[in-house]
């Protein structure tokens, strides 16, 4: 889905070539929710990558959120993972608690 909104409104800086991108995910740098995600061109190789989720000081946005919503119903790590795994997401942040105790 991501290959065709980036092919279909994006040039490439570099080669001013269009629907010339790949979108790909890597999964070594995820973490927990958080995906990196790069965009590469297909004629002149140039590539840009870039987290799914704002950075702040704790981690990463999406997975300060994910927590606090899952401990504010009453939901323990256990259950996030079994959740995640139902709706097909990556494994929730592994410091869960560590994340839990900024709350």
């Amino acid at each position: 889905m991501l290959n065709d909104i980036f092919n279909n409104i994006a040039k490439c800086r570099y080669c001013d070539r269009s629907f010339c991108f790949d979108v790909a995910g890597n999964k070594s740098r995820s973490r927990g929710l958080a995906n990196s995600i790069s965009a590469t061109c297909k004629y002149c190789g140039s590539s840009h990558g870039s987290m799914t989720s704002n950075s702040v000081p704790a981690g990463y946005e999406v997975n300060l959120r994910f927590v606090y919503g899952m401990r504010c119903i009453g939901i323990g790590k256990s259950s996030t993972q079994t959740f995640c795994a139902l709706m097909n997401l990556p494994p929730p942040p592994a410091k869960f608690e560590t994340v839990y105790a900024n709350f």
